[in-house]
C-alpha cells in the first residue's frame, strides 16, 4: 500500500506542478509557495469531493489524482510546458554556506540546529503519538471517517471528533487511505516546522536583511522548546503558523509589487488556515488592521485595491478550502462552531476584568524554564509577581478563567507544557514591546515591517483574552503568534561577540540538545531500548498505549485493549461507551478489521439497539458526554451533598450536568454531562467478561454477545 500512496503522491506533486509552472509567479522564490498552496488545496477538495459521494478509499482517491492529473497536463501542454525556475536554491546554498563561514557561531548553532531536527525527524516517523488530543480526537475521528469513507457527521459523545476544523486531519487521512495506520501522522507539523523556516527565510531576503541575521533568527525560532516538541506531535499550531505566515508575506509581496497573483494566493492560504483551526479565527482583527498598514504605506490612496482583492479572493477560498465542516456543525447544531453549551466550554463571556486576568496571565506564561530545574526557584516568585498583580488591580483568579488555571510555572518537556524556556522573557517579550513600538512609525521598510511582526503577537494575545478567556492549556495556541512574530529575532543580532550573543548560544544549543532528546512523551533513549527489545509494530501499538504525558506509565486502557485484541475476532462490531476524553484511536490500530462505533449511552438506553453490537466497552460508571441539547431537561434534584433522582420513567437515561469545578447543577450554565449507565438494564445475552481496574480512578468493563 506504500506502493500505491507514492503514486497518488507523485500524482498529486506533478499535477501541482503543472498548474504552478502555469501561473508564473513573478519571483521564482514565491512559486514554491504557490505549489504547496495548490498541493495542500487539492488534498483537502479531492478527499471532500469523494466525501460526498461517500468514496474515499483508495480506488476513489487514485480515479481523482488521475483526472487532475490529465486535466493539469493538458493545461500545461497548452502553454507549451512552462519550466519553474529553481536557481535560487542554488544561489541560497552559497549564500547560506558563506554566512556560516563568515561567523563561526552561526556554524556550530546549525550543526545542532541539523542535529535536532534529524531527531525530530526520527521521533516523527519512528514514534506514535499518543498525546491525549490524539488518541480522543486528532486520529480517532480520522478512524471514523475511514470507516464510513466520509467526512460526514457520525455517533459520538466527544463533539471534538465532529466539531472542529477539519483540515489538518484530511492531510493526515490522505497517507492513511492507502496505509491503514498513522506510521506518517506526525509527518504534517515536522513538514510545517520546515515550511515556516523557509517562508521566513524567504520573507527575510526580500525585505533584504543580511543572510547571517536570517540565520540567527531562524535558530532562535527553532530552538524554541514548544517548536521543537510540536514538530514530531499531531497538534496543529505550526501548520497554522505556515499558512498564515504564507498570507503574510504573499500579501506583503503583493502590495509592494502590485501584484494580485500572490494577493490572491494570501487569501488562499489564510482560508486554509481557517479550515486547519479555528484559532486563526483570533487573527482576523490584527491581520486586518496590518494588511490596511500595509496597504496604506505601498498603495497609498489605492491602498483599498489589495484589501478589496484579498477580500474577493477569500470568499471563494474559504467556501471550498475550509467551509466544508462548518456548514456540517450548522445543518446538525444551528451553529458553525457547534452547540452552544460546546462553545460556552471552550470561552467565557467578555469583560473588563476577564479580560486584563486573562492577558496577565497569558503573558506570566513566557516566564518559563522549560526543561530547566533551576525553574522550580523561580516558581513561588513568578506565582507571588501574579497574585501581586491580581491584588493590586482588585481580580479574582476565577476572573476570565475558562478551566485549567495558572497555578505554578512548569519544567516539562511535553507538547502540552512547553513554551519557549528562558527566551521567553530574557528576549521574545523585550522584542516584541521594542520592535512594537518602534517599528511601526518608522520609514525605513525592514523596521517597520519586523514591527508588524511584532504586533501579531500582541494583537492574538489581546483576541484570546478578550474573546476566549484563559486556559491553561491554550498555551500552545501563542506558539503561532510566535513563529509569525519571528522576523523580531534578526534585531537580536550582533557580528561581535560579546555576552549577550555568547548567552543566546549557550540558550539555544542546550535547548538544541536537551529538549529534542527528552521529550517526556517520546524520549530518545527510551525510544532507543524499546526499539532493541521488540519489532516496529509491536513497538508502536505498545507506545500508543503508554500514557501521553509520562511514556513510562501505561494508558489506564492499556489492559482492556490488548486483551480485547486477544479475544475478539476479525471483523467484530465493538460498542465504545467511553467518556469524551477517553483515548479511542488505539482500537482502530488493535485490529483493522474491527467496526467501531462511539456510542452515546443516551441514546443506546433510549433505542435498546444492544444487539446491532459483538463487544461493549463500558468506562467507569457512566459516560462523561459533551452537551449536544439547546435546551436541558434536569430529571434530578440536589439536596445538600445529594442528588435525588426524579424519573418519571425508569427506563430513561439519567443525566447530570456539572460545572467546571466538577459540581452538579440544575440552573447554572453546566460544562459537562455525565450519563449514569444502568448495569441491570444490559439485556442478558450479554455477558460481562472481565472488568478492568487500572488505578483508583479508573474502571472498565468488557461485555460479549453470547
Amino acid at each position: 500500500m506504500f506502493l500505491l500512496f507514492t503514486l497518488s503522491f507523485l500524482l498529486v506533486i506533478a499535477s501541482s506542478y503543472f498548474i504552478t509552472s502555469t501561473i508564473k509567479a513573478k519571483q521564482t522564490a514565491n512559486s514554491l509557495i504557490f505549489l504547496s498552496l495548490i498541493f495542500v488545496s487539492q488534498i483537502i477538495l479531492t478527499i471532500e469531493t469523494l466525501s460526498i459521494l461517500k468514496q474515499i478509499d483508495t480506488i476513489g482517491i487514485l480515479s481523482a489524482n488521475l483526472i487532475v492529473f490529465a486535466l493539469s497536463f493538458s493545461c500545461w501542454k497548452r502553454k507549451h510546458f512552462p519550466q519553474i525556475d529553481f536557481s535560487f536554491l542554488v544561489q541560497s546554498k552559497k549564500q547560506i554556506l558563506l554566512a556560516l563561514k563568515q561567523d563561526k557561531a552561526l556554524l556550530v548553532l546549525f550543526i545542532f540546529f541539523i542535529f535536532a531536527g534529524s531527531i525530530s525527524l526520527f521521533l516523527a516517523l519512528v514514534v506514535p503519538t499518543n498525546s491525549a488530543d490524539s488518541m480522543t480526537y486528532h486520529l480517532a475521528r480520522i478512524g471514523f471517517w475511514l470507516q464510513n469513507q466520509s467526512l460526514a457527521h457520525f455517533e459520538t459523545n466527544s463533539l471534538r471528533q465532529l466539531v472542529f476544523p477539519i483540515n489538518s486531519e484530511i492531510l493526515i487521512m490522505w497517507p492513511m487511505i492507502f496505509i491503514k495506520r498513522d506510521y506518517l501522522a506526525a509527518l504534517n507539523e515536522y513538514i510545517a516546522y520546515w515550511g515556516c523556516i523557509l517562508v521566513l527565510f524567504t520573507f527575510l531576503r526580500y525585505l533584504k536583511f543580511s543572510v547571517k541575521r536570517i540565520l540567527w533568527a531562524i535558530f532562535i525560532l527553532a530552538s524554541l522548546p514548544a517548536i521543537i516538541i510540536e514538530s514530531t506531535s499531531t497538534q496543529t499550531n505550526l501548520i497554522v503558523a505556515f499558512f498564515l505566515l504564507c498570507s503574510l508575506y504573499l500579501f506583503v509581496y503583493g502590495a509592494r509589487e502590485k501584484e494580485n497573483k500572490s494577493i490572491m494566493f494570501s487569501a488562499i492560504a489564510y482560508s486554509i488556515a481557517l479550515g486547519v483551526k479555528s484559532t486563526a479565527v483570533l487573527f482576523i482583527p490584527i491581520f486586518g488592521i496590518i494588511y490596511i498598514l500595509i496597504s496604506v504605506r505601498e498603495n497609498k490612496k489605492e491602498f483599498y485595491k489589495p484589501i478589496v482583492v484579498f477580500a474577493l479572493s477569500s470568499i471563494p477560498a474559504f467556501m471550498l478550502l475550509s467551509s466544508y465542516n462548518y456548514i456540517l456543525n450548522f445543518l446538525e447544531f444551528g451553529n458553525p462552531a457547534g452547540p452552544p453549551f460546546f462553545v460556552y466550554k471552550h470561552a467565557i463571556p467578555m469583560g473588563l476584568k476577564a479580560f486584563i486576568a486573562s492577558l496577565i496571565k497569558y503573558i506570566i506564561l513566557f516566564f518559563s524554564f522549560t526543561g530547566m530545574k533551576i525553574g522550580l526557584f523561580f516558581d513561588s516568585i513568578i506565582m507571588g509577581l501574579k497574585d501581586s498583580l491580581f491584588h493590586i488591580l482588585h481580580l479574582k483568579t476565577t476572573d476570565g478563567l475558562v478551566y485549567g488555571d495558572l497555578k505554578n510555572t512548569t519544567i516539562a518537556i511535553h507538547e502540552n507544557y512547553a513554551m519557549y524556556g528562558i527566551l521567553g522573557f530574557l528576549l521574545i517579550l523585550p522584542l516584541i514591546i521594542k520592535s512594537a513600538i518602534t517599528g511601526i512609525v518608522s520609514t525605513k521598510s525592514k523596521r517597520f515591517y519586523v514591527g508588524l511582526a511584532a504586533l501579531i503577537t500582541i494583537g492574538f494575545l489581546i483576541s484570546i483574552s478578550l474573546f476566549m478567556g484563559f486556559c491553561y492549556w491554550y498555551n500552545r495556541f501563542i506558539l503561532t503568534a510566535i513563529v509569525l512574530s519571528a522576523p523580531i529575532f534578526v534585531l537580536s543580532y550582533t557580528r561581535r561577540v560579546n555576552l549577550f550573543k555568547i548567552i543566546i548560544i549557550l540558550i539555544v544549543i542546550y535547548n538544541f540538545t536537551v529538549i529534542s532528546t527528552n521529550n517526556t512523551s517520546k524520549p530518545l533513549l527510551w525510544v532507543y531500548n524499546a526499539l532493541k527489545s521488540s519489532n516496529y509494530t509491536s513497538f508502536r501499538n505498545e507506545i500508543r498505549l503508554r500514557d501521553g504525558i509520562d511514556v513510562i506509565k501505561k494508558d489506564p486502557i492499556y489492559e482492556m485493549v490488548n486483551y480485547l485484541g486477544d479475544i475478539a475476532p476479525d471483523s467484530s462490531k465493538i460498542a465504545l461507551i467511553l467518556s469524551c476524553d477517553d483515548n479511542y484511536y488505539s482500537f482502530f490500530e488493535e485490529n483493522l478489521t474491527w467496526k467501531i462505533f462511539s456510542v452515546r449511552y443516551k441514546l443506546l438506553a433510549k433505542n435498546k439497539n444492544y444487539n446491532d453490537y459483538d463487544y461493549i466497552v463500558i468506562s467507569g460508571h457512566g459516560q462523561y458526554t459533551d452537551i449536544y441539547e439547546k435546551k436541558l431537561v434536569y430529571n434530578y434534584s440536589i439536596s445538600g451533598n445529594d442528588v435525588i433522582y426524579n424519573q418519571t420513567n425508569p427506563d430513561e437515561a439519567i443525566t447530570l450536568y456539572f460545572d467546571k469545578d466538577a459540581n452538579p447543577v440544575t440552573s447554572k450554565r453546566p460544562f459537562i454531562a455525565f450519563d449514569v449507565i444502568k448495569f441491570d438494564k444490559i439485556p442478558e445475552n450479554f455477558k460481562l467478561v472481565k472488568k478492568f481496574v487500572p488505578d483508583d480512578k479508573n474502571e472498565f468493563y468488557l461485555y460479549k454477545k453470547t
